[in-house]
């Protein structure tokens, strides 16, 4: 069934962490937790796909039904428009300090231009350019 919805290798890491963030009762310690022990988390599903006896009680049930509507309702909402963005802790765009903090959530729905991350709020740039203008006008030695 996965290997339906899990389409390409690029694709499939964000697909199964959309896949286990949906899962009841996975929250981001475990996220974090089944991929420290698989080395990723589509090489989870794989696994469990290959033996789903090995997987933990509590994913168990929804195993042989993950929301793969879900899944698609995800997807077509990144599709949608291109200021719409899933990112998931592997995503280099991923906030550094929110990925530090104990709890981070495994997938991020963004609804940005690609490029906000790094740039800038309008007040900051305004901050920096007269900043940098006070300093230009200022002699050092």
């Amino acid at each position: 069934m996965l290997e339906r919805v899990v389409s390409t290798q690029s694709n499939a890491e964000k697909q199964a962490a959309i896949l286990l963030n949906r899962q009841r009762g996975v929250g981001p310690h475990r996220i974090s937790a089944i991929k420290a022990s698989f080395g990723s988390l589509y090489a989870f599903w794989q696994s469990v796909k290959a033996n789903p006896e090995s997987l933990p009680p509590l994913l168990k049930t929804h195993w042989h039904n993950p929301d793969v509507t879900g899944l698609k309702t995800d997807l077509a909402w990144e599709a949608q428009h291109p200021d719409h963005h899933i990112i998931t802790l592997d995503d280099s765009r991923y906030p550094l300090l929110l990925k530090q903090s104990p709890g981070a959530p495994a997938v991020l729905f963004v609804k940005l231009p690609w490029w906000a991350h790094a740039v800038p709020p309008l007040r900051g740039r305004v901050m920096l350019f007269t900043l940098v203008k006070r300093l230009s006008k200022r002699v050092f030695v």
